[in-house]
């Protein structure tokens, strides 16, 4: 973009393969040496870039998850320390 080069070394945002291996085998299969493909970027910002665009919804459920936990450990570890939960 205005004679400017970028690279990415991102797939997708969200990418749930089961396992390295399996996700390894299915970049080969749907890439090949010397494709063409499609890339899909951010006009503000070309260096953010990826070839499948997908929903990141899934990622965002998983940090919404995650920080209700910690949020939890947290509290309870407030309340420990300041005598309000008594462990026996």
């Amino acid at each position: 973009m205005h004679g400017r080069s970028y690279s990415s070394s991102k797939i997708s945002f969200l990418d749930l393969a089961t396992s390295a291996t399996n996700r390894a085998q299915n970049l080969v299969d749907r890439y090949p040496d010397n494709s063409t493909v499609q890339v899909y970027y951010n006009p503000a910002n070309p260096s953010e870039s990826v070839l499948e665009p997908g929903d990141a919804s899934g990622i965002t459920f998983l940090y919404l998850v995650g920080s209700l936990f910690a949020a939890g450990g947290l509290f309870f570890l407030i309340m420990s320390l300041t005598g309000h939960v008594h462990v026996r």
